[in-house]
């Protein structure tokens, strides 16, 4: 018969994992695709959403951010000052809706601000961006965080991976922001902490020339951040808050407005 030789290929456990790692980011790529698209067909309208003019636009994106910004829309309406809310849920837990609905708060959903086309566009940028990045990065500094920190490759892969992967939505983001704030906006508030979402909004504010302010919703890290804020201005609920933003130079401390009625208690009047 034929002699048939045999030869062994040895599969190295790293290619297989980023086999893996790949897979999966593409999975949950299309599964934020679907997710946004529903979401702006639900929202979808043939007419044009526009914002009154002299506005001070307040984005909301979880039920937390509502509840906090309540005692600052009671400020709004005693002073007579006009604002507009813009509704933006978090991708995994959409429950600013349903909080601004329950509190009976007029609102525009940001995906109002967007049609399909820019949609889909903004989204196939985003990951285009994400793609060609991530390859510069996975090829120039993988060598050096191996080098610095002695992680295996496949930690210093999943680290990059997972600092491009809200690329497309954030893209996403920006155009909806740059779609709505124009001259008819006179301030912009936003509730998100120190994270991607606030460098783009605080990003397309500067651009814009709007003036723009972080209000504090959750509880700071014990660590001195160098460059923490994009906004114009960070609101902090404590003066060790303040302590821990000592390089960002504008930082106004305000307590925490929604327990402002506790005051008012009869228990504590005396205290």
């Amino acid at each position: 018969g034929r002699n048939i030789r045999y030869r062994s290929i040895q599969v190295r456990p790293w290619i297989l994992v980023k086999f893996l790692m790949v897979f999966r980011s593409s999975l949950l790529t299309i599964y934020k695709f679907l997710v946004i698209s529903i979401r702006w067909l639900k929202e979808y309208s043939l007419f044009n959403s526009k914002i009154k003019p002299n506005q001070n636009v307040i984005i909301l994106r979880g039920a937390s951010e509502v509840w906090s910004i309540k005692p600052i829309l009671k400020i709004f309406d005693k002073n007579n000052r006009p604002y507009t809310i813009i509704q933006d849920d978090l991708l995994n837990n959409p429950s600013c809706k349903k909080a601004l609905v329950e509190e009976n708060l007029d609102f525009f959903n940001i995906h109002k601000f967007i049609s399909f086309y820019g949609l889909c566009r903004s989204f196939l940028l985003g990951f285009k961006i994400a793609k060609k990045v991530k390859g510069h990065m996975l090829n120039s500094t993988s060598d050096v965080l191996i080098s610095k920190t002695q992680m295996p490759k496949i930690v210093a892969s999943e680290l990059i991976f997972s600092c491009l992967k809200n690329m497309p939505q954030l893209i996403i983001h920006r155009q909806e922001l740059e779609n709505f704030l124009d001259s008819n906006v006179k301030s912009f508030l936003t509730l998100d902490m120190v994270d991607q979402w606030a460098a783009t909004q605080g990003l397309v504010c500067k651009i814009k020339g709007i003036e723009s302010y972080t209000l504090q919703n959750t509880s700071l890290d014990d660590i001195v951040y160098p460059t923490p804020v994009s906004t114009d201005y960070f609101l902090a609920s404590t003066a060790s808050d303040k302590a821990k933003l000592d390089s960002f130079e504008r930082t106004i401390v305000i307590g925490v407005p929604m327990y402002d009625h506790l005051r008012d208690l009869p228990s504590l009047k005396d205290k």
